[in-house]
Formats: structure tokens, sequence, C-alpha cells
């Protein structure tokens, strides 16, 4: 894949908010971006009577949907505040839930791909900075 096609598919998310970052299992991180949707189920009406004392009442269900979800998986990655380091793929939980906090509500200025260097990075509108790689990346260390 070219860059310019991977510029492409990420073009819809440049200029976006990113929310509801989190990481996932072990160096696993999950950005959304874009405005959330708040999604109403109808009203559903219990079939039969249940086991579960909630399951006899009527209920709905609401679902916060995303506009796009960035995975970043089987990669090494870096969260920056402007030049300094917050967190990396090998932090300790707190401190990456910490850089995501940082990244978290910022806006999506642009998307720098080095294919000569392997490194893609994600530049925010605050300072937030997340520089992925593959470089060095190793299954049986990571």
């Amino acid at each position: 894949m070219t860059e310019k096609e991977i510029q492409d598919i990420l073009q819809p998310i440049i200029g976006e908010f990113v929310w509801g970052a989190k990481q996932g299992y072990g160096s696993f991180l999950s950005l959304k971006f874009g405005n959330p949707k708040t999604v109403f189920s109808g009203i559903k009406k219990p079939l039969e009577k249940g086991k579960f004392l909630f399951n006899n009442f009527e209920n709905r269900h609401v679902t916060i949907k995303d506009g796009y979800t960035f995975f970043v998986n089987m990669a090494n990655w870096k969260i920056y505040a402007d030049k300094s380091k917050l967190a990396y793929d090998e932090s300790e939980r707190s401190e990456i839930e910490f850089a995501l906090s940082f990244i978290n509500g910022q806006k999506l200025k642009k998307v720098i791909i080095d294919s000569n260097q392997k490194i893609t990075e994600f530049e925010f509108d605050l300072g937030g900075i997340i520089k992925i790689s593959n470089k060095n990346y190793s299954d049986e260390i990571n």
C-alpha cells in the first residue's frame, strides 16, 4: 500500500477530535474520532417471566457510537506532550492511562508517514503526538 493510499484512508479523521482513547489488552490502543452519537433502542417488553428480576420489566438500551475507530496493535508506540515522552507500549497501565487522557479531546492535525524509517506520526492541535513503528518489533519479546 502506498503512502498516498494510506493518507486517503486516514483523511476522514484529520481535523476530528479524539475521544474514548483507551488501552486494551497489552499494548493495544483504541482511539475514537468524530462526533459521538447516542443511539436509543425502542422499548423492549419482557417475553416471559425471567429468572432475573430485571428481565420482568420493560427496558431500552443506550449505545454511544463513534464515527471512526483507529486501532494500534502489534506495533511499538510512544505518546508525547510536545517533546516530553509520557508513555510507550511497555509503560505501566497508569502511565498509559495518563498519556491517553492527555490525547483525549485533542484534534488530529496531521498524519506523517515515513516509510523509510517505518514510522507513522499522529500530530494533534494541543501538542499531543503519537509515534507508531514496527521497527524492532518482535513477537518473541512482545
